[in-house]
C-alpha cells in the first residue's frame, strides 16, 4: 500500500474506532448509572443520603464496574433471587460488558495495513499482557455487544423486584 493511500485512509480508520469505542463506553456508563442507583437505593432509603452515596462513592473512580456488579449480584442473591431465576445470564452478561469496555478503553488501535485495508468492516485493538492479544471489532461484534448492553439496561431499569429498590 502506498504511503499516500495509508495517510489518506488512516484518519477514517481512527474515526471508525472512535465511534465504536465511544458507543460502547457511553452505553456502559448509562448501564453503570442504573447499577449505581440500585445499590444506593438498597443501602439508603433517605434520598439525601442516597444522593451523597452516589456522588461521593458510587459515581466516582473509587469503585470499579466489576465491584459494583458483584455488590448488585449479592443484593439480588440475598434478597431478590427472582431476577436471577428470570434472567440467569444477567450477571455473566454484565461481566462480559465490563471486560469488553475495558478492552476498548485501555488498549490501542492497531493500524497495520491489513486492518486499514478492511476499514469498512473491521478495526482491531491490541492488548499486551506478557504477549500481544488482538481483539477484532467488526460490525457484527458491535451489534452483539450493543444488544447485550441494551438487554441488561432494559432488565435492570424495568425490574420491579422488592420495595427496597425504588427506582
Amino acid at each position: 500500500m502506498a504511503l499516500r493511500h495509508y495517510i489518506e485512509v488512516l484518519p477514517k480508520h481512527w474515526e471508525l474506532h472512535y465511534q465504536r469505542v465511544g458507543e460502547i463506553i457511553s452505553r456502559t456508563v448509562n448501564l453503570e448509572r442504573i447499577i449505581d442507583t440500585m445499590i444506593a437505593s438498597y443501602f439508603c432509603h433517605d434520598e439525601t443520603k442516597r444522593n451523597e452515596l452516589l456522588k461521593l462513592i458510587l459515581c466516582t473512580e473509587r469503585i470499579t464496574f466489576e465491584s459494583k456488579r458483584q455488590v448488585l449480584k449479592w443484593i439480588f442473591e440475598t434478597y431478590d433471587k427472582a431476577i436471577i431465576e428470570v434472567h440467569p445470564t444477567l450477571f455473566k452478561d454484565l461481566q462480559n460488558i465490563g471486560e469488553y469496555r475495558n478492552v476498548l478503553a485501555h488498549n490501542h488501535l492497531d493500524t497495520t495495513q491489513f486492518i486499514t485495508d478492511n476499514i469498512a468492516r473491521t478495526t482491531k485493538v491490541n492488548k499486551y499482557k506478557n504477549k500481544k492479544i488482538e481483539f477484532e471489532i467488526t460490525d457484527e461484534v458491535m451489534k452483539e455487544k450493543t444488544e447485550l448492553i441494551t438487554k441488561c439496561h432494559h432488565i435492570l431499569q424495568n425490574w420491579e423486584g422488592q420495595a427496597y429498590l425504588p427506582i
